[in-house]
């Protein structure tokens, strides 16, 4: 099977320029070498875009439309906002500006596939013990308890519920809050001289002196129907009680906790709580935990006398050991750690101050772009819109050995870098048969076809030439005509293509200086920016150029239209479980993670001067 998905990445750099005169940017107060002005700039789609506008939601019948931006009169543009950030993005790849925009969170992970040995040593390989989680003096802590297994059926048995009750109680808001049931119930049962697992295997009933709490954590499936029989199958058939279909069929009794609580130590909890907030299962169980005398049921395991991992289930979702930026930091800590110091993107577009720090306003403003020729507005076929899962690994996780896939319980580990989305025709896969069925999950785009043209105005304010020139680069790729941008939504599927290109220019130097044409202005600062950026990556490798970097390699193939890399969505979440096997990991090298960073010596100097070679540009581009 080809290993493929329509996004690669760019190598993180482990240099992070930070110029020197970050602290003399002013918008009052000019720089001698500084331009201000406004570029006048034409946008050219190549293939459908859609820049998302109004939305109609999905219905069970109908699939959800997105609609193309438009100005109050109807006409069709493209938010300045979209531009910038579509800008800067190119931007901060070429200045190797900061990797900051993202959110620091530890994810978590549940796979017991063969690859996957770090989650089963850690979870099937250890111990797992039970206990009510409770909030005490200002401090998480566990009251540990012992634990019993118990099949459903003999749930259903004894609380007179009907099989198809208990196959509609699919969360735990729906279980614990049926009447019948209630929350943690007390349940008696007596010991059937099994283990599951080497755990007493219960058996309910009423007339029995041993006792303990009822936890449910297993998600009944929906029960089937067989057409030619009749007959009913599925999670629990109580026709056939060794049936299981592969899923879950035993549940718990949690007994009486102990006197003396266990302190989750901040770590832990902290990894819990970002996996955990955002679930219906901890939404509920917080809104009951005033209410519960033992507290929340959980599973939890130990390493060296301390709690390491806890969890809602007994495979519970474990939280790898680094997160986010314990990553970046693994690259460099420049991305995150400096957050008094500015970096190109946000010397140019401005950034919001935080932790004390001051902020800076942008000193590029980019207009709306509204269309200046006839447009032609269709919408695609219905199709659906996957969001990112930066929990696949092998993409997202640097891959850099043939031993044995990095990921975040790794050491060291690196991100993969900046994802980008390669140019390709448009494409939509063939819906599978279940999403055909499914219209709410679909949608259709309003586009606008190829060869139409928008237009905006740049405006600029005391950006020095190195500046100007690296916005310059970012818009056309460096004068490179044959490369292009993609905006909007559907960039899997290979819309959103745009070129753009300065028409006119009105420059002015804040020291007036004989300039036969902004042209040449232009072309200078061109010049400035990228022999800036030579001189910088040649201090840390002697004899590489900017441009053969593989950050820079990387950011110019993914911008050209290219029909041979593998860059679609594979078919069925299976299919990628199954290419993460360790005999796939040089694939997955050669295919995501060819391109190798600028990697940054410990004999580098700390800073960069800039000294303005703007005249000599002058002279090279007249």
């Amino acid at each position: 099977m080809t290993i493929q998905a329509p996004y690669r990445f760019v190598p993180l750099s482990s240099l992070v320029v930070l110029p020197e005169w970050a602290e003399q940017v002013s918008l009052d107060k000019p720089f001698k070498d500084g331009i201000c002005g406004e570029l006048d700039i034409t946008i050219t789609t190549h293939g459908k875009v859609c820049v998302g506008g109004e939305q109609t939601a999905s219905t069970e019948h109908q699939a959800g439309k997105v609609h193309f931006y438009k100005t109050p009169n109807g006409i069709p543009a493209i938010p300045g906002s979209s531009l910038k950030g579509m800008l800067r993005n190119v931007l901060e790849i070429a200045t190797f500006s900061r990797f900051k925009q993202v959110e620091d969170q530890k994810l978590g992970v549940r796979d017991i596939s063969e690859s996957d040995n770090f989650y089963a040593n850690a979870i099937v390989g250890n111990k797992v013990e039970s206990g009510w989680l409770k909030f005490e003096n200002n401090q998480w802590v566990i009251y540990p308890c012992s634990f019993a297994r118990v099949h459903q059926k003999d749930i259903v048995s004894y609380f007179n519920l009907s099989y198809q009750d208990w196959t509609q109680l699919r969360t735990v808001k729906q279980r614990y809050s049926n009447k019948k049931l209630g929350i943690c119930p007390i349940v008696h049962y007596k010991d059937s001289g099994k283990l599951k697992h080497s755990k007493m295997l219960a058996i309910l009933d009423h007339d029995q002196v041993l006792s303990g709490h009822l936890v449910m954590t297993g998600q009944p499936s929906e029960y089937k129907k067989n057409t030619k029989t009749g007959k009913i199958t599925g999670f629990y058939d109580p026709a056939n009680l060794n049936s299981n279909n592969g899923a879950k069929k035993y549940e718990f009794i949690f007994h009486t906790p102990k006197q003396q609580s266990i302190d989750i130590p901040h770590q832990v909890m902290s990894g819990f709580r970002q996996i955990h907030d955002d679930t219906k299962e901890w939404k509920f169980w917080l809104a009951q935990l005033a209410g519960l005398e033992n507290g929340i049921p959980v599973f939890y395991h130990t390493e060296n006398s301390q709690i390491s991992s806890l969890g809602l289930a007994m495979m519970y979702k474990l939280a790898y050991k680094n997160s986010i930026y314990d990553a970046i930091n693994h690259t460099c800590d420049e991305h995150v750690r400096s957050q008094n110091k500015v970096d190109f993107a946000d010397l140019i577009f401005g950034f919001l101050g935080e932790n004390n720090q001051q902020g800076l306003r942008g000193r590029v403003n980019i207009g709306l772009a509204e269309i200046v020729t006839e447009p032609t507005l269709s919408f695609t076929q219905a199709t659906v819109l996957s969001g990112p899962k930066p929990t696949y690994y092998p993409h997202y996780i640097k891959q850099d050995n043939t031993r044995s896939f990095n990921q975040l319980m790794s050491s060291r580990v690196k991100l993969s870098g900046w994802k980008r989305y390669p140019l390709k025709p448009v494409y939509f896969n063939r819906l599978s048969e279940l999403v055909e069925r499914n219209r709410k999950v679909q949608v259709q785009l309003e586009t606008v076809d190829e060869n139409n043209q928008f237009h905006t105005k740049i405006r600029l304010h005391n950006l020095r030439p190195v500046e100007l020139g690296a916005l310059l680069w970012s818009l056309d790729f460096g004068n490179n005509h044959a490369l292009r941008h993609n905006i909007g939504m559907g960039k899997p599927y290979g819309l959103g293509q745009i070129s753009l290109e300065v028409k006119n220019a009105k420059l002015r130097f804040n020291c007036p200086r004989d300039v036969s044409t902004n042209e040449l202005v232009l072309e200078a600062c061109r010049l400035e920016f990228e022999n800036y950026m030579d001189q910088i990556v040649n201090k840390i490798q002697k004899g590489q150029t900017w441009k053969n970097t593989g950050e820079i390699q990387a950011l110019l193939e993914y911008a050209n239209p290219n029909n041979n890399l593998a860059l679609d969505y594979l078919e069925t979440p299976k299919a990628f479980a199954d290419l993460r096997k360790k005999d796939n990991l040089e694939e997955f090298i050669n295919e995501f993670h060819a391109y190798k960073s600028l990697e940054k010596t410990k004999e580098m100097e700390a800073s960069f001067t800039y000294e303005s070679q703007l005249e000599r540009h002058l002279e090279i581009a007249q």
